[in-house]
């Protein structure tokens, strides 16, 4: 059966990127680096001596877009629970030193559409990225005060100067100066907002960060109970009007409106009992080897992975319909733009698959392309 989605873009298992060419059965094999949020370029590095020179890979093709050379040995920054350093439209990609300068932070920022140079960034401190402007103005990072303390600030990228002022929450202002406690899990971003799930010290909340206005909010989520803390993931709505918030491992989701910035609502459910392997499972789910969850198209359904199987979710009252494929450990599933199937990787030996969402069966079964870990997006023609 054929579908109107023929390109995929995967991790492998051993590491880096291939675009997975359905209709031409063939894997093209791209390496690491960080995608554009759009999926249709690889930005990888190409160190020459004591220089870099950053290649933008095409994911269609796998050919280069010429190289932009950077003049130092600085590395893009990889995705961590995020989508790596890199704007939200594409426009600018942040590196860091390959051999990093004991106490000190230092940054390039690079704006990939032209041949302007790069610009640099060089701070005492121990600072981690957290985001960049869509104009490349704006740096913003993650100061560390020891242990899971931290103040989110502002850097100004043309003149190299940390605002002296901390981004706080324009939501809590009794918090003032206060500094947020928490493990940043994943992360999401929908134009200049980054939407990031921090497990603190009473409970989960997400940090709303406006990479344009230059504010943040907190979201807190309900306490855990349990002391599972990892498994999160974060998935927007097509239209980007909902943000769920979902961890299986603990059996909870929280449904967050984006224009309000607070949650509508949550809903707590268990696990299936997958017998000898639910031990397994809680603690794969644990230690977040599963994708995301995933929204359909028509923002009906939220699907999730679950280890063994997969659920769907009514999407706007967050009502479990039903647990699918529970004899197949799902790492990760995507769905296609006509909503009629789920692209799936299971792990296992099963690899790649294509599940009908219908019946919720799989439909067809790719075992030429090998190794695949997960699925990160379908590629538009």
């Amino acid at each position: 059966m054929a579908t109107s989605s023929n390109r995929l873009l995967v991790e492998l298992a051993g590491g880096g990127y291939a675009t997975v060419d359905l209709a031409a059965q063939k894997v093209i094999q791209l390496g690491g680096g960080v995608p554009a949020p759009d999926g249709r370029l690889l930005y990888t590095a190409h160190r020459s001596g004591e220089s870099t020179e950053i290649d933008a890979l095409s994911t269609s093709t796998g050919d280069f877009v010429p190289r932009t050379a950077l003049g130092r040995d600085y590395l893009p920054i990889l995705p961590a629970n995020g989508p790596g350093g890199i704007s939200a439209n594409g426009a600018f990609l942040v590196l860091a030193p390959a051999s990093p300068t004991p106490g000190m932070a230092e940054y390039a920022v690079l704006d990939v559409r032209s041949a302007t140079p790069p610009r640099f960034v060089s701070l005492r401190g121990r600072f981690e990225y957290d985001a960049i402007s869509d104009d490349g103005n704006n740096l913003y990072l993650v100061e560390q005060l020891g242990g899971s303390a931290y103040h989110v600030r502002l850097v100004d990228v043309q003149t190299n100067r940390l605002d002296p002022r901390l981004i706080t929450d324009k939501g809590a202002p009794q918090l003032g100066l206060a500094p947020m406690y928490g493990t940043r899990q994943a992360s999401a971003a929908i134009l200049d907002t980054v939407f990031s799930l921090y497990v603190g010290m009473t409970h989960p909340f997400i940090h709303v960060l406006s990479t344009s206005a230059t504010f943040a909010h907190c979201i807190d989520l309900p306490p855990i109970s349990t002391p599972v803390q990892g498994g999160w993931s974060l998935a927007l709505s097509p239209g980007g009007a909902s943000l769920y918030a979902v961890n299986p491992a603990v059996g909870l989701i929280a449904k967050i409106n984006v224009d309000k910035l607070s949650i509508e609502r949550t809903m707590s459910f268990r696990l299936p009992d997958s017998g000898p392997a639910a031990g397994s499972q809680t603690a794969a789910l644990a230690k977040g080897e599963l994708g995301a969850a995933a929204v359909s198209p028509d923002s009906r359904t939220l699907y999730v992975p679950l280890g063994h199987g997969y659920a769907e979710f009514d999407a706007a009252t967050l009502v479990p319909r039903r647990v699918l494929l529970p004899e197949a450990y799902v790492r990760s599933l995507v769905p296609t733009p006509d909503g009629r199937s789920l692209f799936a990787t299971l792990l296992g030996g099963g690899g790649l698959v294509r599940i009908d969402t219908g019946s919720g069966r799989v439909a067809q079964r790719y075992p030429w392309v090998a190794d695949p870990d997960r699925i990160l997006r379908v590629l538009s023609a």
